[in-house]
């Protein structure tokens, strides 16, 4: 019996050693795992953040460029307004710009004074001119075939003025043959200005040289090209009407 009883002990002590080493073994087992799930999860942490790194200084990389550029436009601006205040400073003298919005004052006011001069030689010559500005004060020039209505039509292109011969080629003749400038004025297709006052004048003092002075009219074919100074050098020596094209 004792050496049954003493067997169980034996057995039973056996048992617990067992159960406390699995016990322990089980343990590790967790320990190491558990370990070895941080260990994972902390390098996919780690991975994770490196590519964040990367996105951001790719980002920043571009950033920078994007504001390189800026720079550079901003250095062309910059180069831009130093050119314009220096060719200010040229333009307006030492005295800067101040000075010069005088002396640009100062020009404004002489141009409105020539300008309320012109008004009123236009406002002169109007009350010169008939209901269609053609004129009134002398009677129109007659050539061997009759009074002339019409001497021509004047038109301006660029710098450069043209002269048509109105009427047919009969009277077209006539005019050419009895009235000095008129030859001029058919000889070519466009005149300077020189040329072209110097024909008209012929054709004024033509008008004058009669018993009753008259003059001749002319249709003017107003354009972009033609200004104040050319109405007027027209008007010094010829009755005219406007036609606006």
């Amino acid at each position: 019996m004792l050496n049954k009883a003493e067997e169980r002990k034996s057995d039973l002590r056996n048992t617990t050693v067992m159960e406390v080493i699995i016990a322990v073994i089980i343990i590790l087992l967790l320990v190491i795992y558990y370990k070895d799930t941080k260990a994972l999860s902390s390098q996919e942490f780690y991975e994770s953040q490196i590519v964040d790194l990367q996105d951001q200084n790719a980002l920043l990389k571009k950033e920078n460029r994007e504001f390189k550029s800026e720079l550079r436009e901003l250095k062309k601006e910059l180069e831009f307004e130093r050119a314009k205040v220096q060719r200010l400073e040229k333009m307006f003298g030492p005295g800067g710009v101040p000075e010069g919005v005088e002396v640009l004052a100062t020009q404004m006011d002489l141009l409105n004074t020539e300008n309320r001069r012109l008004r009123k030689d236009i406002e002169r010559l109007k009350k010169k001119l008939g209901g269609d500005g053609a004129g009134a004060e002398r009677p129109r020039c007659r050539i061997s075939l009759g009074e002339v209505p019409w001497l021509g039509d004047i038109y301006k292109s660029g710098l450069k003025f043209r002269f048509e011969l109105a009427g047919k080629s009969v009277q077209r003749d006539a005019l050419i043959d009895e009235i000095p400038g008129v030859a001029e004025l058919v000889s070519k297709e466009f005149f300077a200005r020189p040329d072209f006052e110097a024909a008209l004048m012929k054709i004024y003092s033509h008008g004058e040289r009669q018993d009753e002075r008259c003059r001749f009219y002319v249709r003017v074919h107003r354009s972009k090209d033609f200004n104040l100074d050319d109405d007027l050098l027209i008007q010094k020596y010829l009755y005219r009407a406007i036609r606006n094209n």
